[in-house]
């Protein structure tokens, strides 16, 4: 919806999903609220499955959103789902790079799919972007560089497979987080 506009703000709220990875710096209790953090991540499912019940009930389509997504569950939806059980369950080593480098690396391949035509490209791109952002994350928060390489070995082929194949009932917003963040882990806990 919206044309080219509409897609810049579907690219641009799709990059915005990155802030999501901010949770791991939040006080495990609230000071002011006195209430425990994971209630936010409660709360951010709570308010997204509310907002898309009534968005479909009403056959609505918001700013970004592609026509398709006017009678089913909207990709926003996953990709939110997807970050809520990362944070809820990743450590930061996993879930930092895996929200970071899906909610930029699957804009960029869109637009370069679009731009393009090319899927070989597409996939070339996919793993570039998503091994530098995924290293860059990593360094960022002070994994040492052997486990930042080791990990972004195994997550970018993983979040490449996600994002280029179709899994019939699941968008691939959810796929490219989720699927990364979980070998990702598997792999961390055999050389931490």
């Amino acid at each position: 919806r919206g044309g080219a506009r509409g897609r810049l703000v579907r690219r641009l709220t799709h990059c915005l999903i990155s802030l999501g990875a901010a949770y791991y710096w939040i006080p495990a209790q609230l000071p002011l609220l006195q209430i425990s953090k994971w209630v936010i991540l409660v709360l951010a499912l709570l308010a997204v499955t509310i907002l898309e019940i009534w968005r479909i009930r009403r056959s609505r389509l918001m700013l970004g959103m592609r026509p398709h997504e006017r009678g089913r569950v909207a990709s926003y939806f996953y990709a939110v789902t997807a970050s809520v059980l990362v944070l809820a369950f990743a450590p930061m080593e996993v879930g930092v790079p895996a929200i970071v480098a899906m909610a930029v690396t699957d804009p960029i391949v869109g637009e370069t799919r679009l731009r393009t035509g090319s899927e070989s490209l597409a996939i070339v791109v996919s793993a570039a972007c998503y091994a530098i952002i995924a290293t860059t994350a990593l360094l960022a928060i002070g994994v040492s560089g052997s486990t930042a390489m080791i990990l972004v070995l195994v997550m970018s082929p993983v979040a490449v497979a996600s994002e280029a194949i179709d899994i019939r009932g699941l968008d691939d917003d959810f796929t490219m987080l989720l699927f990364p963040a979980l070998v990702g882990g598997a792999v961390l806990m055999f050389i931490a």
